[in-house]
């Protein structure tokens, strides 16, 4: 945090929920490896219950914080606290990920020396090191169909992967859309195009940001040598729930209608309902009772989330 009275260059916008120690870790690292710029951080608590905006006050009072009444999501509450800050450069940081040395810096510097480019994301590794996919090509109409297996055998996982390949996790580079698990942003690309859409309540409002970047002329970088550890699913208390699961699925629609529109939608609705339909013809061939019951109500939930109305940006 800047000692001086200049305004910041920079300022971290930190969603959280239910992720106290995670949290707590997160912004221990940006105080471990502060950048070399006057810089912020936000805060915004969605309403958890677990003491997460306490020990924001008690631990870390020059930290703002915004602590909400509900769960906003994370898409508006991101919002929010790039609202609540006026610096040049926004970084979105995830509560269940920790900046390593120099990080801040480099993603800043890529935006400083590249003006054509809107928004940066770094390298992401597990707390074992290992190099987590934080980047990927935007999803066509045709990726839901790659979970039905005789679908994939026949089309080939080249046709339907989001993954660059071949890759290497240390270059630095132009990819469709970066992770919002760390995003740095450009102050007047977030202005222009109206930062994060709020119908995304969580999943693929990073997706569609960076897609409005491109369709605005602004690029997405990678950036190979700026490091977060990341904490995968932290911050949802560590499982891909059935809910969870529900709640991407919803996203998914909500991106393929505004991207694609009413036949896009339809169509998407008709890959997820078929890939439903495998998976339930499938599941009398699963190992274990548990398994195939949870099995049946995901793909059940599934398959009527592809039949019903669009919803709105409620989970």
């Amino acid at each position: 945090m800047t000692q001086s009275s200049a305004p910041a260059t920079l300022a971290v916008v930190i969603v959280s929920y239910r992720a106290r120690q995670l949290l707590a870790e997160c912004l221990d690292s940006l105080f471990a490896h502060p950048p070399a710029m006057p810089w912020e951080a936000v805060v915004v608590d969605n309403a958890s219950d677990d003491g997460s905006a306490d020990l924001v006050r008690k631990r870390y009072s020059a930290v703002r914080l915004l602590a909400n009444d509900a769960n906003l999501g994370f898409a508006r509450a991101a919002n929010q606290g790039a609202s609540a800050a006026r610096a040049d450069f926004v970084c979105f940081l995830n509560s269940d990920a920790r900046v390593m040395p120099g990080t801040l810096d480099r993603l800043v510097a890529i935006l400083r020396q590249q003006p054509g480019v809107g928004a940066v994301g770094p390298r992401t590794t597990g707390s074992d090191g290992h190099v987590i996919r934080s980047c990927f090509k935007f999803p066509t109409l045709a990726r839901p169909l790659f979970n039905v297996r005789p679908l994939r055998t026949v089309l080939g996982p080249s046709t339907l992967a989001l993954a660059y390949e071949p890759w290497d996790p240390t270059t630095t580079r132009a990819v469709d859309w970066v992770s919002g698990a760390c995003l740095m942003v450009r102050r007047d690309a977030l202005e222009r195009l109206g930062a994060f859409d709020p119908e995304f309540f969580m999943y693929f409002e990073d997706v569609d940001f960076c897609r409005r970047l491109w369709v605005a002329g602004r690029a997405v970088w990678y950036v190979g040598d700026a490091v977060v550890v990341h904490h995968t699913r932290g911050s949802t208390l560590g499982v891909h729930t059935p809910g969870l699961f529900l709640m991407e699925q919803r996203s998914r629609l909500r991106y393929f209608r505004k991207h694609y529109g009413v036949p896009g939608m339809v169509f998407i609705r008709g890959a997820m309902g078929l890939a439903a339909l495998w998976h339930l013809a499938a599941l009398p061939f699963q190992r274990g009772p548990a398994r195939a019951s949870q099995g049946v109500r995901v793909n059940l939930d599934l398959l009527r989330e592809a039949l019903a109305p669009a919803r709105g940006p409620r989970p």
